[in-house]
């Protein structure tokens, strides 16, 4: 018998592996055909064994690590019933020697068999606690090493943090970054950010999340306010310290936990972001399972927080800044009206994107010169009189606008007519500008020249007839575009017209079709567009309102309007009729010919349905 020259684990290798290698070194040792090891250490259970194959689940494992004491046995035949003999009987081996392995983080045991009665002799046990002693050995320069990486990985983690908040553009993309790393490196499945409102009374979900998936518990949760000391964000919030949440259902601070229950989130921790005593935010993350507290992790992502806090401060003063300045340009840009400033000497000082394409200058071509390249001769001399009074009026900033029409010239050489705004205004405390807002509105001039030229008035009814109606539908549809509106058409015609004429009259006819346009006016705004199309035809565009269904709303407050007066009585007959619905979109809009025809095909669905429902049922 003779002892191993050397410790058979070295790092690099596995741990099943390692144990592997230590079962063959028993055999050698104790010179037995088998040896196999048992390993429970990090809430896993591990083995080797001498036989070829892998490590067999199927063995006494509970049975091996649960022995106190070394184990020696040399025929098991000759023992009397006990715990000893049992496992030798169920490992198949005759004689036996057993060294548990123990220390306050893992647990194992060295077992070499045979199958056959022997006499180990004194140094058996001796040989196998050498072995073990070497595996202690291993074990802790294991967890060392597992350490020292767990910190070197910390310290990756800080810096990463710290790097990719002190980069981030804004606040949320800062906090963003953080949630994301941290629960990269842990793998929480969760990470949530909640922050103070302006009054600093409650805490609202910030839109940033960090989720493995989208579930109820996500999107509900942004729907949730804390105030101070309620719940686990609260609860950090009111305290300025981390919480370590490992079981949730057992934590009188959590309220989230119906929701959390059914997708197995089981614990919770939440994390202060400081700048001095102040929590500019709160971190909060969840797992399906956290494990024990890690006092120095926690201390090292609470370091990162501050640091987060500090980072928070300085890109939310940025960001107001930014903000402010990003809602001017963003105003200025994005306007459809035509924004020119100028200075006290009447030079151009800015030229929006609009105005470059309603002038057809570039902003570079006019920046600097005078503002009268932009009106015609004829009125040069008079509008520059009017803007020059206006600059020397000494109008400030925050004084009512002044409105009026002007004529603009075009870099081709075109005039037109515009709707002009002039405004002093100041701007991120540069010097006071004289800014004006320019809408062309030579299109509505025409078409208001058209209105008065043309007749666009249905004679009987005083709607608008088909051509007012084309004309003043497309503008509201053009408007409703810009102001990214949603409208509602629709197309309805008199259930029973022809018998109204035929068995009434015609003048009756007439009155009922009066009688519609009264009931239509009745039922819709001014702003909406109602006219007659011909015969017993009307329709209508008229802008969505709130309704969660705004075309049926519209389709029963008009029949409402119908009964109503169907019940005052006064005529022969009963008024009745067929509505066909169209929905505009501005993301999606159509040309008002596919709108009408879109409504006019529902309008026939709908005849067609009450034609096969009442067969038999004559007109009045």
């Amino acid at each position: 018998m003779r002892s191993p020259s050397a410790h058979p684990f070295s790092l690099p290798f596995a741990i099943d592996e390692a144990l592997t290698r230590l079962a063959r070194v028993a055999t050698q040792a104790l010179g037995a055909p088998r040896a196999l090891v048992v390993w429970r250490g990090g809430g896993t259970v591990s083995g080797g064994s001498s036989e070829a194959g892998a490590f067999r689940s199927s063995a006494p494992v509970a049975l091996i690590l649960d022995v106190q004491r070394p184990v020696l046995v040399e025929d098991a035949n000759d023992l009397p019933e006990s715990e000893p003999k049992a496992l030798a009987e169920m490992l198949g081996a005759r004689s036996l020697v057993l060294v548990p392995i123990h220390q306050p983080t893992a647990r194992g045991a060295i077992v070499v068999c045979d199958p056959e009665a022997r006499g180990w002799g004194g140094d058996a046990l001796a040989s196998l606690e050498d072995l073990a002693d070497g595996v202690l050995t291993w074990w802790k320069l294991q967890e060392e090493a597992a350490a020292r990486r767990k910190r070197e990985d910390e310290l990756d983690l800080l810096h990463s943090i710290s790097q990719a908040a002190f980069l981030a553009p804004d606040v949320a993309s800062a906090i963003f970054a953080t949630l994301k790393q941290v629960c990269s490196f842990t793998g929480w499945e969760y990470g949530e950010a909640w922050l103070p409102d302006a009054a600093d009374l409650r805490l609202s979900c910030a839109p940033f999340w960090f989720a493995s998936r989208d579930d109820p518990f996500t999107r509900i949760s942004r729907t949730y306010t804390f105030e101070r000391g309620v719940g686990l964000p609260g609860t950090v919030w009111e305290t300025g310290r981390p919480i370590w949440e490992r079981d949730l259902a057992a934590s009188s601070s959590y309220t989230r936990l119906a929701l959390a229950a059914p997708l197995g989130i089981r614990s919770a921790v939440g994390l202060p972001v400081l700048t001095g005593d102040r929590v500019e935010a709160v971190l909060v993350f969840h797992a399906t399972r956290l494990g024990k507290e890690d006092r120095r992790f926690v201390q090292s992502i609470s370091t990162v927080a501050s640091k987060l806090g500090e980072v928070v401060a300085a890109k939310r003063a940025e960001e107001q800044l930014r903000v402010s300045e990003a809602r001017f340009a963003g105003i200025v840009t994005m306007a459809e009206e035509a924004i020119v400033s100028v200075d006290d000497e009447s030079r151009i000082t800015l030229f929006n994107p609009a105005a470059e394409r309603l002038f057809g200058y570039e902003a570079a071509e006019v920046l600097g010169r005078a503002f009268d390249l932009l009106m015609p001769d004829e009125t040069r001399a008079r509008q520059s009189s009017l803007v020059r009074a206006f600059i020397d009026s000494g109008a400030s900033d925050g004084e009512a606008p002044r409105r009026g029409e002007v004529t603009g010239l075009k870099k081709n050489g075109e005039e037109f007519v515009a709707e002009a705004t002039i405004a002093r205004l100041e701007v991120f405390g540069a010097a006071p500008a004289s800014t004006f807002v320019l809408r062309d509105i030579t299109e509505r001039i025409h078409a208001e020249k058209l209105l008065k030229a043309q007749a666009i008035g249905d004679e009987l009814t005083g709607l608008h007839n088909r051509r007012g109606f084309l004309l003043l539908a497309g503008q509201k549809l053009f408007s409703a575009r810009r102001s990214n509106a949603a409208c509602v058409l629709l197309y309805l015609d008199l259930d029973g017209f022809k018998a109204i004429n035929d068995v009434h009259g015609h003048p009756e006819g007439d009155v009922a079709l009066v009688e519609t346009a009264r009931l239509l006016r009745g039922t819709f705004r001014d702003t909406d567009v109602v006219g007659r199309l011909g015969g017993d035809e009307f329709v209508v565009l008229a802008r969505s309102g709130e309704e969660s269904d705004p075309v049926a709303a519209m389709c029963e407050r008009l029949q409402q309007r119908f009964a109503e007066a169907n019940a005052a009585g006064g005529r022969p007959y009963a008024l009745a009729c067929s509505i066909g619905a169209a929905r505009w979109e501005p993301e999606d809009p159509v040309a008002l010919e596919e709108l009408l025809a879109t409504a006019d095909a529902e309008l026939l669905k709908v005849k067609r349905a009450k034609k096969a429902a009442n067969p038999h049922v004559r007109a009045p």
